[in-house]
């Protein structure tokens, strides 16, 4: 809980504040200003939240100003995004480029003259729809809703709105995922094909597990255990505003760890040998992380060069999960070895998955791509 001890200054018919956090910093400041009763006679006071005291103070001005002349001016959807997603400090670096490509890109466009008060279900969804008829992917409408929503529960918190429309938008499946995905002659062929490339056992462990790119360019020494033949996923080495950085994963879920199969957990026993425990396991010749951008060209490379069906790297945690899901794996063991969000699966799926079953599915995946016959790749 933060620490009430702060700053308070008060103003006509309202006052900013900030707060000293546990931590020693101070929080964004805070406008609060009493606004008029409602219909139903109950008393109202708003909050919003700015990043100086300047714009707070400006923001408290204006609305008294308003008050005085009696007239009610509520904020735009396109103006009240803009000011929320700058407040979220909370959010790394990464999260907050994507919300404010969601709100520029595609809620501004078609919501931002919308008075925040006059918002509704009905209009939301009527852009959904028409971003997914000039083919926007349904996984991308359904993130710039969950974008969207966590905007307007700020609202419904400081009392500009009463309700969140965002939260009654119908999920849209008909377009939801079309992913494209190997068959396991296809998967058995490539890894055939990579087994004398440097980073086979890259390759290799995208298609049994279905780590993330940045998962695995993030593995060290210290993340492998043979005695369990297990990897635990602690950090992410992406790519930022043009920048390769490594930092933890954004979710309890993410940070989890993956049993392999018996010849993926010798390969990988071979290199933490071999390496110090803060040692990248994928580096270059000269011990440096991998460039996530060079991996991914340097696997169509191999795809095009061996005539395989082309997909993206990421496609490979797709195709683990359709491999998986071929074998008999249950969606719980898939949803606790992908590290999914619950944007992708309900509550539900994330019960906790025993080692045992987790260690017969990875050995079963493995063997499924190992012992296929040659031929009949593409």
């Amino acid at each position: 809980m933060d620490d009430l001890h702060g700053e308070t200054v008060d103003m006509a018919k309202g006052h900013i504040y900030r707060r000293r956090l546990k931590s020693g910093k101070w929080s964004s400041w805070y406008a609060v200003i009493d606004e008029p009763k409602t219909r139903d006679g109950r008393r109202r006071q708003i909050t919003r939240a700015f990043p100086t005291r300047r714009s707070a103070e400006m923001w408290l001005a204006e609305r008294v100003q308003q008050h005085a002349e009696g007239m009610k001016h509520p904020p735009l959807l396109g103006e009240y995004l803009l000011e929320w997603v700058q407040v979220q400090d909370h959010l790394s670096e990464s999260t907050r480029i994507s919300y404010q490509g969601h709100i520029e890109l595609y809620l501004i466009p078609h919501l931002g003259s919308v008075p925040l008060e006059d918002l509704s279900t009905d209009m939301i969804e009527a852009v959904y729809r028409h971003l997914l008829t000039v083919g926007l992917a349904a996984t991308t409408v359904r993130r710039i809703n969950a974008t969207l929503s966590s905007a307007l529960s700020a609202a419904v918190r400081e009392g500009l709105i009463s309700t969140n429309p965002a939260q009654r938008v119908r999920s849209r499946k008909s377009n939801a995922f079309h992913a494209r995905v190997w068959s396991v002659d296809q998967a058995a062929a490539f890894l055939r094909h990579a087994e004398g490339d440097d980073l086979y056992l890259l390759w290799r462990l995208a298609l049994v597990t279905g780590l993330r790119r940045g998962e695995l360019l993030g593995l060290r020494a210290c993340d492998i255990e043979p005695s369990t033949s297990s990897v635990t996923i602690r950090q992410n080495r992406v790519v930022v505003s043009g920048r390769i950085v490594t930092k933890r994963p954004k979710t309890q879920r993410s940070r989890r760890i993956v049993v392999v199969d018996s010849v993926t957990a010798e390969l990988l026993a071979t290199e933490k040998k071999a390496a110090n425990d803060e040692d990248l396991i994928f580096t270059t010749g000269e011990g440096c992380g991998l460039d996530p951008g060079w991996v991914s060209r340097r696997f169509k490379q191999l795809v095009v060069t061996h005539g395989l069906p082309v997909i993206r790297f990421h496609d490979l945690r797709h195709t683990s999960a359709t491999l998986g899901l071929s074998r008999g794996e249950s969606v719980k063991e898939i949803s606790a070895r992908l590290g999914h969000s619950s944007t992708a699966f309900t509550e539900d799926l994330y019960l906790q998955v025993p080692t045992s079953v987790a260690r017969r599915a990875a050995q079963g995946l493995a063997d499924l791509l190992d012992h296929q016959p040659t031929g009949g790749a593409a």
